[in-house]
């Protein structure tokens, strides 16, 4: 996915974005569902910003369609903000779930 962004979005580069991803069983027992958080630097212009927010997911979905994507990469849920990461920049993927369980439990409180 994060080549995808960086190929669908000019301007961005491997250092402007961190994205990862998750796989949860939310609403079936069978298949997991495409989590994903995606981290923008600040210093990309914020129209730049706002494009990535807005049409990320439907991109993304035409992308699977026209196979240019695979399924498994299928965003089912996306945020903007913070991606855990360790000293070393690893991703930390049990803080990932925890914070889209929390995100979840929320959706579902309300």
């Amino acid at each position: 996915l994060k080549t995808f962004l960086i190929k669908q979005y000019p301007g961005l580069t491997q250092n402007d974005v961190v994205v990862g991803t998750v796989g949860m069983r939310i609403n079936s027992e069978h298949e997991d569902e495409c989590l994903v958080t995606v981290e923008l630097s600040p210093s990309i212009s914020q129209a730049l910003q706002k494009r990535v927010r807005e049409e990320f997911v439907s991109d993304a979905l035409t992308a699977v369609k026209q196979r240019k994507l695979s399924k498994g990469a299928k965003p089912s849920r996306v945020r903007f903000g913070t991606v855990p990461k360790n000293f070393k920049g690893a991703i930390l993927v049990k803080d990932m779930k925890r914070t889209w369980k929390e995100i979840i439990e929320q959706e579902d409180k309300s």
